[in-house]
């Protein structure tokens, strides 16, 4: 990967350039052009996507080439865009057209990737992830690197959302922090609120369990 990203990734930009400039002018209906962006022109960078972090402008110019091939058949003339491209992205239950946001499907597939990682940490990637950049923690508590790759921090770049979207599920709770994280299902934040008992000895979610399925009542 190179300094310019724009650059490394303006092939993209030229496939779906060729594309749309190859059905311009022709008799589609609106269907047909609904189809052709959500099945082939949206489909073009779903590799890059899905392994790196590419800018906010860098998406925005490929939803504004897929936009322009959707409201007009002209390449030499503007057409009037009677609707937004977020409006267009939301499900036809509610008055979209079910087009993606590349931007947050960018965020979706390389939060995919780090599930991965997270869940298969056997893998020769999750290996290699780890020796590099959190030894002697986990993903969760990785701290960011100095030099850190490129598809690294893209991946990296998810963890909050990652963090927000997902819970433990209880065994013994050896790695599972009473406070810091997400672990109770019945609360808005999945996590407790307020502590009011300032108790040293409970730190771990293993630390208010005496056996298997059965809670420490005292200390909960």
């Amino acid at each position: 990967m190179g300094q310019k990203k724009t650059t490394t990734f303006a092939y993209i930009k030229e496939r779906l350039g060729g594309k749309l400039k190859h059905w311009q002018g022709k008799l589609l209906s609106e269907a047909g052009k609904d189809i052709l962006i959500r099945v082939v022109a949206q489909a073009l960078p779903n590799y890059a996507i899905s392994v790196f972090q590419l800018t906010k402008n860098f998406c925005e110019d490929l939803q504004q080439m897929c936009a322009r091939f959707r409201w007009g058949s002209i390449t030499d003339q503007k057409k009037i865009h009677w609707k937004k491209w977020d409006d267009l992205c939301h499900a036809k239950e509610v008055g979209g057209l079910g087009f993606r946001s590349f931007s947050e499907f960018n965020m979706s597939m390389l939060s995919k990737q780090a599930w991965r990682v997270v869940s298969n940490p056997e893998t020769l990637i999750a290996q290699l992830y780890k020796a590099r950049y959190f030894p002697d923690g986990s993903f969760w508590n990785a701290t960011e690197h100095a030099s850190p790759s490129y598809s690294w921090r893209s991946i990296f770049a998810t963890r909050d959302l990652l963090r927000d979207g997902s819970i433990w599920q209880i065994r013994d709770g050896v790695s599972v922090s009473v406070v810091n994280d997400s672990w109770i299902p019945s609360l808005p934040s999945h996590k407790p609120q307020v502590i009011t008992a300032n108790q040293h000895d409970v730190v771990l979610v293993s630390d208010i369990i005496v056996a298997p399925n059965v809670w420490n009542e005292e200390k909960v």
